[in-house]
């Protein structure tokens, strides 16, 4: 075992890169090895000698192991083994304390990993008060004269770092600090007069490239009603910070007009106030002064001083790609109607009819009113087809959403294209930016539901996710649902599930069929319609997406959603409307007999990650009854030619293309 220190911490040089040097090595160091361990077997007995032998393959079996981990590692050139370090230590900067530490390990591997990674300062750039005084010290004096990004907390920095510690002399001066993420504290003393920050406000921030302040609770939620924690002086960076880029603040108080932010990039303004003499016009004025603004994010920060002028054109933001914004109704529609984007920028409104504001006098009642002409502003900004033979095509890239701050509410997004359903999560690297969203209390009155639903571009969406779904109002859902024609992948979660499933039962479009003991079957030809009976709900959908929803185990088989959904599909299935996938993602109450009852009339079926597809052994067991029906029904099918006569699983079998939104 004495070979293992001379292959880990020989230091390496330009040779050992090779693979022939690295190998002529190992060999060379075996066959000494060898000779020792064959010398020092003369006059050993049995067992003994089987005793080193087992050392031996033991060393060997080591070393090969070894030599193939590292050989390929040992040919990386030095540059790209420092970007890979890059890459896992961002990796680990969202972790807890131990984790975020745990990339400097490289530095232990081998020596030339270690001379890899003291040598690139910048790699010790990242330092986080939180890992303690002796972590944050040596990552200082290791970075040397490198910018730094720096993240600490108000209270935890005083008290950790004093006034003679080098990090605080370094923040102090800002000289150094590239990137810099300050978290406000609890105490009241350091909401309002936190000097640690002022003077790093007073710097020059010749080299600051982002700036956040925000409150450090988890889980805050931010309100106009709240008090900001911190008032920034009057001109911070001396009035100018030129290498600024992205700026996002949070209970913050602005003085005056922030002649700081004009090459900002991107802009978030959480819970910020400004000085009562500044209107949402200075606001305005501000923003034409960044020539550079591509993100803007707005949440209860427009100012309450309405717009004192008339004749002033609209602002224009020309480089805008995304622009969010969320308040009350009144200061949403003046801020929309006093600027200009271009159409193909993202617009994400959210209107909230907020009762604690008593100087507007909005009630919930008027948000439907409110947000009808809020959404003619954003039309104005991002125009929509204008005939009927445009119903189809792709919806502007408009975002509005209509909510207020109770716990009842509704929430719905579309996609108008075919998104994968893990790209649509929370927990996505890039999660999709929907183009509609619908975010309704379920107080509001049927005709204000009416009035918010219809107000958006329906038609062209594919790709449809629901959440809280109540359905005080299931026809009326069940009519918007019918104005959804090209979608194609359904994702429900945490909903109703029973009036789901009735909805996807009751399609106008089938009610020819009729239910019997066995199955589903033509209703005679007296009581049917002379259209061949079709899907109008969801016509095109291929994957239904169930998450954390009660398939209702404990109740009666009627009542059971599993049951429900198992009728809702034979009948689209005897029109030729087949499911292509299901998936079951952390639902209650469901068992390995609820989802083979389901696999007849689903081509595959993913329960919790496991995948399920149709077998056409298992169909005509389970569904035996169902298929005797069928083909007692056959003969008057076919003479009415209303039906098909061919099965719809030879169309839709276990072998046959999937969706778009396949894994």
């Amino acid at each position: 075992m004495r070979l293992l220190p001379f292959c880990i911490d020989r230091p390496a040089t330009s040779l050992d890169l090779q693979r022939s040097n690295l190998q002529k090595a190992m060999e060379k160091s075996i066959e000494t090895f060898l000779a020792q361990v064959e010398q020092h077997c003369h006059g050993t007995t049995i067992a003994e000698s089987r005793k080193t032998q087992k050392q031996i393959d033991a060393c060997i079996n080591t070393l090969n192991s070894l030599m193939n981990r590292l050989t390929p590692i040992l040919h990386l050139p030095p540059e790209l083994l420092s970007k890979i370090f890059y890459v896992l230590r961002d990796s680990c900067r969202y972790s807890n304390s131990k984790g975020r530490k745990s990339w400097m390990r490289v530095a232990q591997v081998c020596r030339a990993w270690r001379h890899i990674a003291l040598d690139d300062s910048g790699l010790w750039a990242t330092i986080d008060t939180e890992d303690g005084y002796r972590c944050a010290s040596e990552l200082l004096k290791r970075s040397r004269n490198s910018l730094i990004s720096l993240t600490t907390k108000s209270q935890a920095f005083r008290l950790t770092f004093g006034p003679r510690t080098p990090l605080f002399s370094t923040f102090r001066s800002g000289s150094r600090i590239e990137t810099l993420v300050f978290k406000l504290g609890h105490r009241h003393a350091d909401y309002s007069n936190n000097n640690i920050l002022k003077k790093f406000l007073s710097s020059s921030g010749q080299h600051l490239k982002t700036l956040q302040i925000h409150f450090e609770r988890l889980g805050h939620v931010y309100s106009r009603t709240r008090k900001p924690y911190f008032t920034f002086p009057e001109k911070p960076f001396g009035g100018s910070a030129p290498a600024l880029r992205r700026l996002h603040l949070a209970r913050c108080k602005l003085q005056s007009n922030p002649t700081f932010i004009r090459n900002v990039v991107v802009l978030g303004l959480s819970s910020v106030t400004f000085a009562p003499s500044f209107s949402m016009e200075n606001l305005l004025v501000a923003f034409e002064d960044m020539s550079n603004l591509e993100y803007l994010n707005l949440q209860w920060s427009l100012p309450k001083t309405p717009i004192t002028w008339r004749s002033r054109p609209q602002t224009s933001l020309q480089q805008l790609k995304q622009l969010s914004v969320k308040d009350t109704c009144l200061l949403c529609s003046k801020f929309i109607s006093a600027i200009s984007v271009p159409p193909s920028t993202a617009l994400i409104i959210s209107v909230c009819a907020d009762e604690a504001i008593a100087e507007f006098g909005y009630r919930r009642q008027h948000t439907a009113r409110d947000f009808s002409q809020l959404i003619s502003h954003a039309q104005a900004l991002s125009p929509r087809p204008l005939n009927a033979q445009e119903t189809l095509s792709p919806s502007p890239y408009l975002t509005v959403s209509i909510f207020t701050p109770t716990n009842a509410r509704t929430e719905i997004w579309g996609w108008t294209e075919d998104v994968p359903p893990q790209e649509l999560s929370i927990m996505a690297r890039h999660p999709k930016i929907p183009r509609i969203q619908i975010i309704l209390d379920d107080t509001l009155t049927t005709t204000s539901h009416r009035d918010a639903i219809t107000a958006f571009p329906l038609h062209a969406t594919k790709t449809l996710r629901t959440s809280s779904f109540k359905f005080n109002f299931k026809n009326l859902w069940a009519d918007h649902f019918s104005l959804l024609p090209v979608v194609s992948t359904l994702i429900v979660a945490n909903s109703d599930e029973y009036d789901l499933a009735e909805i996807l039962l009751h399609d106008s479009g089938m009610e020819s069929l009729r239910k019997t003991k066995y199955g589903f079957t033509q209703a005679p030809r007296s009581n049917r319609q002379d259209s061949r009976p079709c899907v109008t709900r969801f016509p095109h959908l291929k994957t239904l997406v169930l998450d954390g929803m009660d398939m209702g185990g404990d109740l009666p088989l009627e009542d059971q959603l599993s049951h429900v959904l198992l009728n809702a599909f034979r009948m689209r299935k005897k029109t030729g409307s087949v499911l292509t996938r299901l998936e079951l993602l952390g639902c209650r109450n469901v068992s390995q007999t609820d989802v083979d009852r389901l696999r007849p009339v689903v081509n595959e079926i993913l329960w919790d990650g496991l995948s399920l597809y149709d077998e056409p052994d298992l169909e005509s067991s389970v569904d035996s009854d169902s298929d005797s029906d069928s083909s007692e029904s056959s003969t008057d099918d076919s003479e009415d030619g209303e039906l098909p006569s061919s099965s719809s699983d030879e169309q839709f079998g276990p072998n046959s293309s999937t969706s778009d939104n396949s894994y």
